[in-house]
């Protein structure tokens, strides 16, 4: 396999389905310099080896097209009354009902702390 550009990907894949890192939803794309927030890794290809890597390089020079993403689990902690619809998941996938409340719990907790250190820096201003 070789490095994919944009261009490619849109080629490869031109319907309209849902794209993931991993498994985790794109909330934005961004273009920059290949420098911007620390230098671009590339891996280095081989063709003649069936795009086996041979090696790594870092670039400082061009563009990159950076990935933002959000997952399930960073938006109920920053966001734990949001609602997470898991109406499509099989029965025996029960346990994402308990991270989601994990993830929500570790969310209330972490608002009440950002609460608390405000009514502390209000107090000391």
């Amino acid at each position: 396999m070789k490095n994919i550009k944009l261009q490619e990907l849109l080629k490869k894949y031109p319907d309209d389905i849902e794209v993931t890192v991993g498994n985790t939803d794109i909330v934005d794309l961004e273009q920059m310099w290949a420098y911007w927030d620390g230098h671009q890794e590339i891996l280095i290809r081989d063709d003649a080896l069936g795009g086996r890597i041979i090696g790594a390089k870092y670039r400082a020079h061009g563009h990159k097209v950076k990935i933002h993403i959000m997952s399930i689990e960073d938006l109920l902690i920053s966001n734990p009354d949001i609602p997470i619809d898991v109406s499509e998941l099989p029965e025996h996938d029960a346990d994402y009902s308990k991270r989601i409340e994990q993830w929500k719990n570790e969310g209330y907790k972490i608002q009440e702390i950002i609460k608390n250190r405000r009514k502390i820096n209000e107090r000391q201003n």
